[in-house]
C-alpha cells in the first residue's frame, strides 16, 4: 500500500521541461520595457518639478518687488459676450522684452471708461513679464484673474 501511494504522487508531478524564466510568470510590462520607459518619464517628471520651483521662486519675487510700468496707446476695443470679457488692444511704447502690441481682458467699467487713444500704463511682474493691473487717469484696475502675487495656472 505504500508503495502504490509513492507510485501515484510521482505520476502527478509534472515533468521537468527545462529551465524556467524568472519573469515568465509575470504579469505586466518585462523589466527592460519598463526601464525605457521609466526613465525618459522620471527625467520629464524632474524637469517639470525643477521648471516649478523656478517660476514659484520668481513668482515670490515678483510678490514683493516694484512693478514694471510700461506706457501705452489704446488702439482699439472689443465688446465681450455672454462668454467672454471685453477686451483692450494696447500697443506698447516701450517693448524691450514685451510684444509690441497686446490683447488684454478687462472688466466691463474699464472697457467703458477709456477711450481709443487713450494712453494707459501696464503694469508688468518684474521677472515673469504679466500684466497684471492697468492704469488710466490715475487709477489703477486689476486685470481679471491675475494679481501682483502670481497667477497660477488653473485659476
Amino acid at each position: 500500500m505504500l508503495d502504490n501511494t509513492i507510485r501515484r504522487e510521482f505520476r502527478d508531478v509534472p515533468a521537468d521541461v527545462g529551465p524556467i524564466s524568472w519573469w515568465s510568470w509575470r504579469p505586466g510590462i518585462k523589466p527592460l520595457n519598463a526601464l525605457l520607459l521609466g526613465c525618459p518619464l522620471t527625467i520629464f517628471a524632474l524637469l517639470m518639478i525643477l521648471l516649478g520651483l523656478i517660476t514659484l521662486v520668481a513668482g515670490i519675487e515678483d510678490s514683493s518687488s516694484a512693478p514694471l510700468l510700461v506706457p501705452g496707446t489704446v488702439i482699439s476695443r472689443s465688446t465681450g459676450t455672454t462668454t467672454s470679457a471685453p477686451q483692450l488692444t494696447i500697443h506698447l511704447r516701450r517693448t524691450a522684452g514685451f510684444p509690441s502690441t497686446v490683447a488684454l481682458a478687462v472688466p466691463a467699467i474699464v472697457a467703458q471708461h477709456v477711450p481709443i487713444n487713450a494712453t494707459v500704463t501696464l503694469m508688468y511682474s518684474q521677472r515673469l513679464h504679466f500684466a497684471y493691473a492697468l492704469e488710466y487717469a490715475g487709477h489703477p484696475y486689476i486685470l481679471p484673474g491675475v494679481s501682483a502675487a502670481g497667477n497660477p495656472v488653473g485659476l
